[in-house]
């Protein structure tokens, strides 16, 4: 295929060095050491735009056109510049873009590079190096994946979200057709860890952790993320990781003392495919849920006592392991059951207070090898009362067992 007539190539001579140190295209072993080959269509829109949407993507031929119609039909007043980042491919996601964009006629930057052992993260730092570079007026940065479908509202929805926030986590759902053909086990497991994030989120916002006041939890995920320019420049950028670079960027922003917020209204749908690109992405979290008796849950989660430990200073607030399945369905009583009297509670400090009491009961219940009885005196096991979820929610225990 030829190039498109419209095509600009950029000058990345005087891009950051993350940028310049990148890879060009053809065999891996040929590239190393080329720069990426960068081609801008429509560079006036580009240069205008006030929004930059960066998408990495590898060996996304079937699914690339999906999405960037889903990005060419948005509801804005002013189209955003879309970054499209193939990195590490050897099919044709390339020609099926260019071929959609003949069609679509949205701003785009192609750039084709191959990345090293920083994987995703790695893409994302040089796509956002390269929108920062040639999108100047762009005050907000989106991030989202190739396999992704934006609803029709999503740009302009994040970009009324950073108005007030100077992060935002926008909502991942499947595409419901992809979910639907699914077996029951694996709908049964997402119930289960869906019911322990309400409550966690929860948790969180009851006890006003720092930063966490607005989003429960970080739950953060690159394909639905939103951050000011100036903020992803003040907090350093996207680092190159191979998985968790989404939460890791926001954890910086929330440690420099910004609060980000959640946008459940502002939503892309995503695959559901088991075989991704990114270990430790969704869909090794999908391929988890249809294998095994006991699967992994989001690692934002932590077990209900690490929780309070985290709280009270006892712990670092991170899992050396994920938490499981089963764990949700222990824990998620007595959580309930302590949120339950966190809501009684009017001031923070007396929250606190309460678990410092009710950590020090689980300790000496730890000590004797027992729980409080169901049902008993201590405030914590009041089983008796009507749940915070319905048990029905979370009761795909039946599968697993």
């Amino acid at each position: 295929m030829t190039d498109n007539p419209r095509a600009v190539r950029c000058d990345v001579s005087r891009a950051p060095v993350a940028l310049r140190e990148d890879r060009g295209r053809g065999d891996p072993g040929e590239r190393r050491g080329r720069p990426p080959r960068v081609r801008a269509f429509d560079p006036s829109a580009i240069a205008q735009a006030r929004t930059a949407v960066i998408i990495p993507a590898q060996n996304e031929a079937e699914r690339i056109s999906a999405c960037l119609q889903s990005l060419a039909v948005q509801d804005v007043a002013q189209p955003a510049a879309i970054y499209l980042c193939i990195n590490n491919t050897g099919d044709d996601t390339a020609e099926v873009a260019l071929e959609t964009l003949s069609k679509t006629k949205v701003p785009l930057v192609l750039a084709e590079f191959d990345t090293g052992p920083g994987g995703v993260g790695e893409a994302r730092c040089i796509g956002h190096c390269i929108a920062r570079r040639f999108s100047p007026e762009a005050t907000a940065l989106l991030s989202t994946d190739a396999d992704c479908l934006a609803d029709r509202a999503w740009i302009r929805s994040m970009e009324e979200g950073l108005c007030r926030a100077p992060a935002v986590l926008g909502r991942i759902d499947p595409i419901p057709e992809e979910c639907a053909a699914l077996p029951g086990i694996y709908h049964a497991r997402g119930r289960i860890e869906a019911a322990y994030m309400t409550l966690a989120m929860a948790f969180e916002r009851l006890m006003e952790t720092p930063g966490l006041s607005r989003i429960g939890l970080n739950t953060a995920g690159g394909a639905n993320l939103g951050i000011l320019t100036a903020v992803y420049g003040a907090v350093g950028g996207y680092r190159s990781l191979a998985f968790g670079e989404d939460r890791d960027l926001v954890d910086r922003v929330i440690a420099a003392g910004f609060v980000p917020d959640r946008l459940e209204e502002s939503r892309v749908r995503t695959s559901t495919r088991s075989a991704g690109r990114a270990p430790g992405g969704m869909s090794y979290a999908i391929a988890a849920r249809l294998r095994g008796r006991d699967c992994p849950l989001d690692t934002a989660l932590l077990p209900f006592e690490a929780m309070i430990d985290r709280q009270l200073g006892n712990g670092s607030g991170r899992a050396s392991r994920a938490m499981t399945v089963s764990e949700a369905v222990r824990d998620t009583p007595a959580l309930e059951a302590c949120i339950r009297i966190l809501r009684t509670l009017p001031h923070a400090g007396d929250r606190r207070g309460y678990l410092w009491r009710l950590r020090a009961d689980l300790g000496r219940a730890e000590s004797g090898r027992t729980r409080p009885a169901r049902g008993g005196s201590d405030r914590l096991w009041l089983m008796n009362e009507q749940p915070l979820l319905d048990e029905g929610k979370i009761a795909g225990r039946d599968p697993i067992q």
